[in-house]
């Protein structure tokens, strides 16, 4: 067994090595592996998360090794501030480990697949064990087909995604009343930011002009349909790997897994500066997704208005997240002005 691990800003927080190797090897047993683990290499993952990531390498008594990714789905990266920057009301530090149960087996290959989920409620523990997969956050790279098949992947994944299943599970619900909150929670915040400052109150003025329009694009939203939807389907959730002549689409981080309108994921994909053709490109890879799994998805032209309803809410969304909060650097965005040009936009 290795030393033990020491991890400069979280030391003493994490779990140890022992108490990782026990529910691993508790898993082995169970998959029917007869092979036991003679050692757990750990380091932080390289790639950012609200929560703890660990990067673990399993060496088995045959031989083999296994790479994973542990995620402590209650112990917050350090600066992340995810408890007080994700309200009670999206928080569930079971769903993630629901979801990779329940649903992914069953959609287009991609996510990376389960291994193990130690949970004990009263201890406050929520582990979750997954497949390591490859690749870099589609954040990271300038390839506009990179982004075309990730959009091709998210048609397919909608088409074929169980739904069903989904209604039974602790999986938000991207209803009226869901999307009203957010905007209450902006307009909370800008109404106490706007008694310091002539700049805070022209921002709440903005916010009041939207209330119409995000109403009615919730309704827009919403009358397209329901699918089980990732819920941040951004470019920093998405990992891509060069594959052939292609890419392979390892969508991760399903905390806010949800059952929504569909568009709502590919709106979080084309947020952003993107020119128009990038739009019709997106646009046009996700319906023939759709239409490859046998779905029937509108022109890529009538999409794309859709498309801006569920990016006004998404826009929303971030504006309402919380007072004195900035958004990540994948994520740093003039939210209130996309907000505004998706509701022009919708006025056509």
């Amino acid at each position: 067994m290795t030393g033990p691990l020491v991890f400069s800003v979280e030391q003493g927080v994490g779990p140890s090595t022992e108490q990782l190797w026990s529910v691993l090897s508790l898993a082995l047993e169970r998959s029917g592996e007869r092979s036991r683990i003679v050692d757990i290499e750990r380091v932080p993952c390289p790639y950012g998360s609200s929560w703890w990531l660990e990067e673990i390498t399993l060496e088995l008594s045959d031989g083999s090794r296994t790479t994973l990714v542990f995620k402590d789905l209650v112990r917050e990266t350090s600066g992340s501030g995810a408890r007080g920057v994700k309200p009670e009301f999206v928080t569930d530090p079971a769903r993630e480990s629901w979801v990779y149960q329940n649903l992914l087996m069953d959609v287009p290959l991609g996510p990376p697949a389960f291994w193990a989920a130690d949970t004990d409620v009263a201890a406050g523990r929520h582990w979750l064990f997954v497949e390591r997969v490859n690749g870099v956050p589609l954040a990271q790279i300038g390839d506009r087909d990179a982004w075309c098949v990730a959009a091709e992947w998210l048609g397919r994944f909608h088409t074929t995604a169980p739904a069903g299943r989904a209604v039974r599970g602790p999986l938000l619900r991207h209803d009226q009343e869901y999307h009203r909150r957010w905007l209450t929670r902006a307009l909370s915040s800008a109404q106490d930011d706007a008694q310091t400052s002539d700049m805070a109150r022209e921002k709440l003025a903005r916010l009041r002009a939207l209330a119409s329009p995000h109403e009615r694009a919730t309704k827009r939203a919403l009358a397209t349909g329901s699918s089980l939807i990732h819920g941040e389907f951004y470019a920093s959730n998405v990992l891509i790997e060069p594959y052939s002549a292609t890419f392979a689409v390892h969508p991760v981080d399903w905390e806010m897994a949800a059952i929504g309108p569909a568009l709502i994921d590919l709106a979080a994909l084309m947020s952003g500066d993107w020119s128009s053709n990038d739009l019709v490109a997106m646009a046009t890879a996700y319906c023939e997704g759709a239409r490859s799994a046998g779905g029937r998805g509108p022109r890529p032209g009538d999409l794309l208005l859709e498309v801006a309803a569920c990016r006004l809410l998404l826009a929303v969304q971030w504006l309402g997240w919380a007072a004195d909060w900035t958004a990540p650097a994948d994520h740093r965005n003039d939210w209130l002005e996309e907000a505004e040009l998706c509701a022009m936009e919708l006025l056509g």
